[in-house]
């Protein structure tokens, strides 16, 4: 049976950074401390029977993923594809996304009614005054929609309804962007002592390395670059080079910081945190050119 109480992140990924730490949430006055992330990213029935998918992939992917952060030389082949999946995962299943990702296609199959509707009134009206309709021809097989407006009503639908959205996210999204990560180098950033990185509820970040935006970035792009905070203690980005591997970065303070700095960019409204950090709490009280919402 599938539980109502669904995480939008995976618990096993928050324990690092909230047994004990602290949550961020945009446009409070101070975090709130936590030693047990379960009531931290819930939402009730969110992705519907489809959690049932976000279940496997976790149980897949968890020991794969901490076999990444405790020694990423001894990753193989076959646990970079299982990595790739549960990454994948990571990226399409957070609300920052989904609801994005709803909010364009409703406005598209607004978009596509609206056109639809127009058009029609033409015709009636050309019908109505006698005209010849040949102003109005049909298009070839060759450059018709491969979606039809039909098609993207049904879509948008589906998109609008409980747990609907997410499935057709998942279930359509995971495997080809699965196939693109396995395809990338992975750079494994190690904080110096007495630094720390943190995460957010855009826990996986995939932006273009030619705008720095995830605006128009896709994973199967060569300027695509992926990135996400594996614990408090390493960091990854992920991008493609001529050959797939893996390297090891011992990073910088200053380092630590950018990459932080980014976390908190794409962070859409919590962060969190192991250790109380001055640069998350600017951005939830809204401090500084990069703290305030997008």
């Amino acid at each position: 049976m599938t539980s109502r109480r669904q995480h939008t992140i995976p618990r096993f990924y928050l324990n690092p950074f909230l047994a004990p730490g602290f949550v961020y949430r945009r446009g409070e006055e101070a975090p709130r401390a936590t030693y047990n992330p379960r009531d931290v990213a819930v939402s009730r029935s969110y992705y519907g029977k489809a959690d049932e998918f976000n279940t496997v992939v976790e149980e897949e992917g968890a020991p794969v993923f901490k076999q990444l952060i405790e020694d990423p030389r001894l990753i193989t082949r076959d646990d970079w594809e299982v990595l790739s999946y549960l990454f994948a995962n990571f990226a399409v299943r957070t609300p920052a996304v989904v609801e994005s990702v709803r909010a364009t296609m409703q406005i598209l199959a607004a978009q596509a009614n609206s056109m639809a509707k127009k058009m029609a009134e033409r015709i009636q009206e050309a019908l109505e005054a006698g005209s010849d309709l040949s102003e109005f021809p049909r298009p070839s097989f060759d450059d018709s929609p491969s979606t039809s407006i039909a098609e993207s009503n049904e879509y948008a639908a589906r998109m609008g309804m409980a747990g609907g959205h997410r499935l057709a996210m998942l279930f359509d999204a995971v495997p080809e962007t699965a196939a693109g990560i396995q395809k990338m180098q992975l750079s494994v950033f190690e904080a110096p002592s007495g630094h720390e990185f943190i995460t957010s509820d855009r826990l996986l970040v995939l932006r273009s390395r030619v705008s720095d935006s995830p605006e128009g970035a896709g994973w199967l792009r060569p300027d695509a670059v992926g990135s996400i905070a594996l614990c408090p203690s390493k960091f990854l980005l992920m991008s493609y080079e001529d050959l797939p591997g893996i390297r090891r970065v011992s990073a910088t303070p200053k380092q630590v910081a950018a990459l932080n700095i980014d976390t908190l960019r794409f962070a859409d409204q919590e962060v969190y945190s192991r250790l109380e950090n001055d640069e998350a709490n600017d951005w939830m009280k809204g401090r500084g050119r990069w703290c305030k919402p997008r």
